[in-house]
């Protein structure tokens, strides 16, 4: 469920602050680089490490200095920097903030250091305003994944997000949007509405996600924020393993896999924001989600899809109001679909509905799949100019594709991401 709220209508209460901080760190234990709580070692996948517990909010005050950091390691003892629950960066979140007034808080996450989601509902909240400079490289990723010694699991804690003002057609009229799964009517995000009424909105950056893996996630909404049940709770909301919320081009994504999440790999809401070398194994629901408007680019995608997932790509306008503007209207390219049998029990790669546009380009759908290539909803903003250079065994059953031919070459390269399992849970 995705609301539309105005700001008049909503106070900004979120409760007290647990933490906040005029220089470069949240005062907390010196064997956390001041920036944690520890609690002790505790055994992952690439051994012990020292858990350190983020706050519920890390929020910089002092606009000169508003970087907090989180190193890989602390005087040689690698650390693993603990979600306990819904952990915020920024206050962007709250009801009515612009970017004159959200706190610039950036979160920068060393190449090689290791994030885990403690409890189902545990995420990474980037909020309007907000920044994360996780800057990983091939040898060294930055691993979000759950409090365990594996990379086996799924629906074990929710997801990375990131959030901004940019363009999204569900509330881009005077008002705001809620995002899912944590909203409890208190996570904002949007707001632009036009360059004459709020100039330069849609060109806020939410920093930079590279050689990053998310793993293990996937939060089916049946609990609240801190983790208990919530029998108020609609189930479908959810959070994704990487959900960007109204996140604009300024935004640098690329060399992101995420893997055995249990809803959506990566959701799109609005925004304009370029992904590129993104790697989807195993997802539970859909591995590539966009609604509400997006419209940016995604290059170099590589999916691999486990029986009973759905669909590889469900592409939507508005739920609400199909030709709602600024229409979805993306640009996919370099995309290889692949599945983990010889007999795919799977959805059809392609779901395009409620008014969503799309250009597709050097496709190779897995030829194990012979099922339907399109499910058979509305598909008015589209056509066959749209789809060019695919290789493909599924029936084109609305004659939208070209002739398939041996000629596209998909985006078949390997993972960065050395412990990657290469198998669905």
């Amino acid at each position: 469920m995705k609301l539309k709220l105005l700001a008049a209508a909503v106070a900004a209460t979120l409760g007290s602050v647990a933490f906040q901080a005029g220089a470069a760190n949240l005062g907390l234990d010196a064997t956390c680089a001041l920036n944690g709580t520890d609690q002790g070692m505790v055994a992952t996948p690439d051994g012990n490490r020292r858990r350190c517990d983020l706050p519920a909010d890390i929020v910089t005050t002092n606009p000169a200095d508003p970087t907090i950091t989180l190193p890989a390691t602390v005087s040689g003892t690698p650390i693993l920097w603990t979600l306990p629950s819904v952990v915020v960066v920024g206050n962007g979140n709250q009801a009515g903030r612009t970017p004159s007034t959200a706190a610039n808080t950036q979160l920068t996450i060393a190449a090689g250091a290791r994030i885990a989601g403690a409890i189902a509902n545990s995420a990474l909240v980037i909020t309007r305003g907000a920044r994360i400079n996780a800057a990983g490289t091939a040898a060294n990723p930055i691993v979000f994944s759950s409090l365990d010694n594996n990379y086996t699991g799924t629906a074990e804690w929710g997801g990375v997000i990131l959030s901004s003002w940019d363009n999204t057609n569900e509330c881009n009229t005077g008002g705001e949007c809620t995002m899912e799964g944590i909203s409890q009517g208190q996570f904002f995000y949007g707001g632009y509405v036009n360059e004459a009424t709020t100039p330069s909105w849609d060109n806020v950056s939410s920093g930079t996600l590279r050689f990053a893996v998310i793993a293990e996630g996937g939060h089916a909404v049946n609990v609240d924020i801190d983790g208990d049940p919530d029998p108020n709770s609609n189930t479908g909301d959810e959070i994704n393993g990487l959900t960007l919320y109204g996140v604009s081009s300024e935004t640098s994504i690329a060399n992101v896999h995420i893997h055995n999440n249990d809803d959506d790999g990566i959701e799109f809401f609005g925004g304009d924001v370029d992904v590129a070398n993104l790697w989807i194994s195993c997802a539970g629901d859909d591995s590539v989600d966009w609604d509400y408007g997006f419209h940016g680019a995604l290059s170099n995608v590589n999916i691999l899809q486990r029986d009973g997932a759905d669909h590889a790509f469900e592409l939507a306008n508005n739920p609400n109001n199909f030709s709602a503007t600024p229409v979805a209207d993306a640009n996919v390219s370099n995309v290889s679909i692949l599945f983990t049998d010889g007999s795919p029990a799977v959805d059809t790669p392609f779901d395009l509905k409620e008014g969503s546009g799309g250009t597709f380009s050097n496709v190779v759908i897995g030829s194990a799949y012979t099922g339907a290539c399109f499910s058979s909803g509305a598909v008015d903003a589209v056509s066959a100019s749209d789809f060019t250079n695919f290789e493909y065994a599924c029936n084109d059953n609305l004659s939208l594709l070209p002739p398939s031919s041996t000629a596209p070459t998909g985006f078949p390269n390997n993972t960065f991401w050395t412990a990657y399992p290469g198998t669905c849970n």
